[in-house]
């Protein structure tokens, strides 16, 4: 009898790795290490975050196989939070 991975490949989900990452006062980027994950079958997400109002909307890229990079285009004097997650 086959399944569904005989029809559609693949396994389902391998590695779900959470975190919250903090980017200190006047900071604009920060390496996260994580676990490592095939980054062509890896979806990153951003679940939310805490700002500076005028610094604009944090960025968040899986940079390789085991570092997310965390941005923020403006400088700011107060630091920014973001939650993450990320499912290979």
């Amino acid at each position: 009898m086959s399944n569904f991975s005989d029809f559609f490949g693949g396994g389902g989900i391998k590695s779900i790795q959470r975190g919250q990452s903090t980017l200190p006062n006047n900071v604009n980027s920060l390496t996260v290490t994580i676990s490592a994950v095939n980054p062509a079958k890896t979806e990153l997400r951003l679940l939310g975050y805490t700002a500076d109002p005028a610094a604009w909307s944090p960025h968040i890229e899986l940079t390789n196989a085991t570092t997310i990079t965390v941005t923020r285009y403006v400088t700011s004097a107060i630091h920014t939070t973001v939650s993450w997650e990320l499912t290979e």
